[in-house]
């Protein structure tokens, strides 16, 4: 979010002289009143101490239990004491809307730098406040981002932007480029069932072979990795771009692994087993229609 152009103002009465920059800074104010972060922490026993020390996952449940987006954080690289809290946000439309939701929490777009643990919260200076001394007044420095709407994710409004949960476990492996392709996997591809998901890559360097369903006996020797797959519904147009940046980077940011792959129609993206509830929950906070396909299936 930034300062408004004058053609912004839709009518130009609208617009004098700093009007710009009055409405910007009154937007910033508004926003960050709502994120009372010392409550937020307070209201769910963690307050300033100096010899307390907590967890990364303990400082961000306690904020999310009160804010949808999920924050990022700064320590001081020297004692670990909590410095910065970040919170990013999604706008929606044009800060002069009149409308509720226009600010989206989102995920952060850049990790903050901190540990997982031994993070400290210390009162940091006495003020005076209502007439009193209050030892835990401006602990921290909270900064807020705003993402352009070149940068939200894309609109839930077109359902061919939705994503699907595959039910179904992928596999992946990989060959040498001289080795032979297992043939129950050639088998499958050219005779088995259609629903299946097969995707057999070949280059100078290597085969990567993917499926989903059931591993054959002829893999037994072969390293295989297991994935869950989030699909984009689709089709595409092949004039859409930054679709798989877009879907990517939340998870980039959770520090969730990938495996991408593309088709005619859409984008595959495969998580690791143990990571797809995570996935799901990071992609839902940035903005996402994710739908989990119960026994249906996605046909390749």
């Amino acid at each position: 979010m930034s300062t408004l152009k004058q053609e912004c103002f839709e009518d130009r009465d609208q617009w004098t002289y700093g009007a710009d920059a009055a409405m910007y800074f009154q937007q910033v104010v508004d926003l960050f009143k709502s994120l009372d972060t010392y409550s937020f922490l307070a209201a769910e026993g963690i307050v300033p101490s100096h010899t307390k020390e907590f967890t990364l996952k303990e400082l961000t449940e306690a904020i999310r239990k009160h804010h949808p987006g999920t924050p990022a954080f700064d320590c001081n690289s020297e004692d670990q004491s909590l410095n910065t809290i970040y919170y990013y946000f999604n706008l929606r439309g044009s800060i002069i809307d009149e409308i509720d939701d226009k600010f989206v929490a989102t995920v952060p777009i850049t990790p903050g730098t901190y540990p997982e643990e031994g993070i400290k919260y210390p009162p940091k200076r006495n003020s005076v406040r209502d007439g009193h001394n209050d030892a835990h007044a401006n602990v921290l420095l909270v900064n807020v981002h705003t993402l352009a709407a070149s940068e939200m994710p894309p609109s839930s409004d077109s359902h061919t932007l939705n994503l699907h949960i595959v039910p179904r476990k992928f596999f992946v492996t990989q060959l040498a480029p001289s080795d032979p392709i297992p043939p129950s996997i050639l088998e499958r591809l050219v005779t088995g069932d259609h629903s299946c998901f097969i995707s057999i890559t070949r280059t100078s360097e290597e085969i990567s072979i993917v499926l989903d369903g059931e591993i054959d006996s002829d893999w037994t020797n072969l390293k295989v990795t297991e994935w869950r797959c989030i699909k984009v519904e689709g089709p595409m147009d092949f004039g859409l771009t930054g679709i798989m940046n877009d879907l990517t980077l939340p998870l980039k940011v959770a520090s969730i692994s990938i495996f991408a792959l593309s088709t005619w129609n859409t984008d595959w993206v495969l998580i690791p087993d143990d990571e797809i509830s995570r996935a799901e929950e990071v992609l839902r906070q940035d903005g996402w229609t994710v739908i989990v396909d119960g026994n249906q299936v996605i046909h390749c």
